[in-house]
């Protein structure tokens, strides 16, 4: 945080009794001087034990839903998110799946059939407008090997998650509602 502010930093070598004073707060001034005097370490190795390990780094910084990216239809499921995470995750599926048969009128259609005729191939209903036939081919694939990987399971058994995959399975999903939107109807052939 010192760095993003723009202080200066120089990373010195010192005895374990003067880093147990400065973490007291009771620097003798023979410390000072000592410090004065000093040369700093080059190149600074404090990155090693700042960050430490990568499990260091994540026991500082938890898995949190970042709101500021979250489609507004899954904002109550992420609210209570934190008390019960397979539930939002089921939900936020079961959602998904409910407004693409919405949106293409085929109430009695589901998983990936559902989804091949929402998205893929040029005689899809919904289509995101791309250039390139393989970039739609692309988003819809994601569609479908997303459901295969995340959603089937959860329809067809308990899935035990960590905080973090939890997290990371629900902004995939997030992603999916944030592409479902951005998709439009094709036009008809005249």
């Amino acid at each position: 945080m010192l760095q993003w502010q723009g202080a200066d930093i120089e990373e010195y070598d010192v005895s374990p009794a003067i880093m147990e004073r400065l973490n007291a707060g009771c620097l003798l001034s023979k410390d000072v001087d000592y410090l004065e005097l000093a040369k700093p370490v080059l190149p600074v190795r404090y990155y090693d034990y700042m960050l430490g390990s990568h499990r260091d780094l994540q026991r500082y910084f938890p898995p949190t839903i970042n709101f500021g990216l979250l489609d507004k239809r899954l904002v109550d499921l992420a609210l209570n998110f934190p008390e019960n995470p397979g539930y939002a995750i089921d939900s936020a599926f079961k959602r998904l799946e409910d407004q693409i048969r919405r949106r293409i009128d085929m109430p009695g259609e589901s998983g990936s059939k559902l989804l091949t005729k929402a998205f893929l191939g040029e005689g899809s209903i919904l289509h995101w407008g791309d250039e390139n036939p393989s970039e739609q081919s692309s988003k819809a694939n994601l569609f479908k090997s997303v459901f295969g990987a995340y959603r089937n399971p959860r329809a067809h058994r308990e899935v035990a998650a960590s905080d973090d995959e939890a997290v990371r399975e629900f902004m995939l999903v997030n992603s999916l509602y944030l592409l479902e939107a951005a998709a439009v109807a094709r036009k008809p052939n005249a």
